[in-house]
C-alpha cells in the first residue's frame, strides 16, 4: 500500500512540476500587466502624434512606423510556431472603428487604419485623438508554453475640426486589445517577457458632449 501511494506520488510529482514552473509569480503577473498598460499608452501616444498636423511630416511618419513595432507582426502577416512545433500563419493585425452616425462596425488593416489617420488632413482642418481614461488590464492567463495572453481596455476621444475651427465630429470610443506575451528564458538573465498588441475592438462609442 505505501508502495503504492509511493508510485502515485511520483506520478503527480512529474506531471505538476511542469506546471508549476510555468506559472507566472505574482510579481511577473504584475510586471506583464505593467507592461502592457504601457504598451497601449505608448500606441495612443503615438496615435496623438500621427494624427497632430503641428508636428512636421517626418516625426509624424515615424510615430506611424514606431507604432506598427508593438504590434505582432508589425502590420503584416506574420507565423507563430505553436507547441506541436508547427508554423502558424496569421493575417495582419487590425482596428475595428465606428461611428455614432452609424450602427455598424468595421474592421481594418492597422496599417491601412494609421495611414487613414495620418491622411485624415486631406478630410479635415485638424483631428486630436487622445486618451480619455486610465488604462486597465485584466488577468494574465496561459494558453500555450511560454505564452500567456490578456486584455487591455482603454479610452480614445477622436475630434476632427473644419477650416472655421467648428468642430464637425467628436466621439468617445471604449476599446479593448488582446496582449501577447511571449516568455523567453535567457541564460544568465532569466525569463525575459515580450509583450505584443493584436487586434483592437470597440465595446462602445458615445457623441462627445460639448
Amino acid at each position: 500500500m505505501k508502495r503504492l501511494k509511493f508510485i502515485l506520488f511520483l506520478i503527480l510529482f512529474v506531471f505538476v512540476m511542469p506546471l508549476s514552473a510555468q506559472t507566472l509569480s505574482q510579481s511577473d503577473i504584475q510586471a506583464v500587466q505593467q507592461r502592457a498598460k504601457a504598451k497601449v499608452e505608448e500606441f495612443q501616444g503615438y496615435l496623438s502624434s500621427i494624427a497632430n498636423t503641428a508636428l512636421s511630416q517626418k516625426q509624424r511618419r515615424t510615430a506611424k512606423e514606431q507604432a506598427l513595432l508593438l504590434f505582432m507582426g508589425e502590420g503584416d502577416p506574420y507565423y507563430v510556431t505553436n507547441d506541436q512545433g508547427e508554423r502558424e500563419y496569421h493575417r495582419e493585425v487590425r482596428m475595428q472603428t465606428s461611428s455614432v452616425n452609424r450602427a455598424s462596425k468595421s474592421m481594418k488593416a492597422m496599417k491601412k487604419y494609421l495611414d487613414d489617420t495620418y491622411n485624415n488632413i486631406l478630410k479635415y482642418s485638424k483631428v486630436v485623438i487622445k486618451s480619455a481614461d486610465v488604462v486597465r488590464v485584466d488577468n494574465v492567463y496561459k494558453v500555450g508554453e511560454g505564452k500567456y495572453e490578456c486584455m487591455a481596455y482603454f479610452c480614445q476621444e477622436y475630434i476632427s475640426y473644419g477650416p472655421d475651427g467648428s468642430v464637425k465630429y467628436g466621439d468617445v470610443s471604449r476599446k479593448k486589445v488582446k496582449v501577447y506575451i511571449t516568455a523567453t528564458p535567457i541564460p544568465s538573465v532569466g525569463m525575459v517577457y515580450e509583450v505584443k498588441l493584436g487586434d483592437i475592438y470597440v465595446t462602445s462609442t458615445e457623441r462627445l458632449k460639448k
